[in-house]
């Protein structure tokens, strides 16, 4: 099954006060790690929505296996990030078309590649998959290509998870407490930083 990648790395970081993207992590920038972590996976093709106040900072990206899509105006939400995607995945369509996407965040580095193949085979049988964590789920997320109107009818901030709660009963749960990690504020990236859990 060909599973498009999507890492949404386009937010606004209001209350990090800085792109988030572009915070060193081990040696290079949470979306460079980001981006390798997507492109050990199977995934094609892999896509990295981009703010344009963060695309000068993407020279390392020339090294990974994504293309980058820049959102010209990131304070219309999470939602015209993923339209993006989702056009630059039909613009790209091969031989072998995309029947279902893997969304993951710029600003949950303690993903592995492994959960993301988790969540991808654990979507295969019913077409939605989520994480979860002792609090709640969220992305990582799976969805089928049935679901791309869907996902195209998002407005603002609104993402994926809406769609999964429609759905819960199709959802796929896939566990992983390192998710629960997501790169907010200046505290959340020192205790990212200082090896804290979450």
């Amino acid at each position: 099954m060909t599973v498009a990648g999507v890492l949404l790395a386009a937010g606004t970081s209001q209350r990090m006060g800085r792109p988030k993207a572009l915070l060193p992590y081990r040696g290079t920038t949470l979306l460079h790690h980001s981006a390798q972590t997507l492109c050990a996976t199977s995934c094609s093709p892999r896509i990295a929505v981009v703010s344009p106040e963060i695309v000068k900072g993407c020279w390392q990206m020339k090294d990974v296996g994504v293309v980058l899509v820049v959102n010209p105006d990131p304070l219309r939400g999470l939602a015209s990030s993923l339209r993006m995607a989702l056009d630059a995945i039909e613009s790209s369509a091969g031989a072998d078309p995309v029947k279902g996407i893997l969304i993951t965040l710029v600003d949950q580095p303690l993903v592995t590649p492994e959960h993301l193949n988790a969540v991808v085979a654990a979507g295969a049988a019913t077409g939605l998959a989520a994480t979860s964590w002792p609090t709640t789920f969220g992305p990582p997320v799976f969805l089928y290509r049935s679901f791309f109107p869907a996902l195209k009818e998002l407005r603002g901030d609104e993402g994926a998870k809406k769609i999964l709660r429609g759905d819960l009963d199709s959802v796929r749960m896939v566990d992983f407490a390192g998710a629960e990690l997501d790169i907010d504020d200046a505290a959340d990236y020192e205790r990212l930083l200082s090896g804290a859990k979450a």
